[in-house]
């Protein structure tokens, strides 16, 4: 995660461990959705924004020029579902 990302995380060491799980959840789904290799998880894909509910998350990937994609986001039996829709 960026610097940005890390200082906007929640305090308390519970909500800190899940919200990280989930934005990094969230880096992996574009990451893999777009699949161009040797990228830096922290500079090149953004968190933007992330809905109070925790549903969407928004980002922005730049090597690929795409900016405000949405990835959904679905907490089930302790663990974090996130995926992302893209046409080429």
């Amino acid at each position: 995660l960026h610097q940005n990302e890390l200082a906007n995380l929640p305090l308390g060491r519970l909500d800190r461990i899940q919200m990280v799980t989930l934005l990094w959840s969230v880096k992996e789904a574009v990451y893999k959705c777009f699949g161009i290799p040797a990228i830096d998880f922290s500079h090149d894909i953004s968190i933007v924004s992330i809905a109070k509910d925790l549903s969407e998350v928004i980002v922005d990937f730049k090597p690929s020029h795409i900016f405000g994609a949405k990835v959904y986001c679905h907490f089930l039996e302790e663990h974090w579902l996130t995926y992302i829709f893209h046409k080429n």
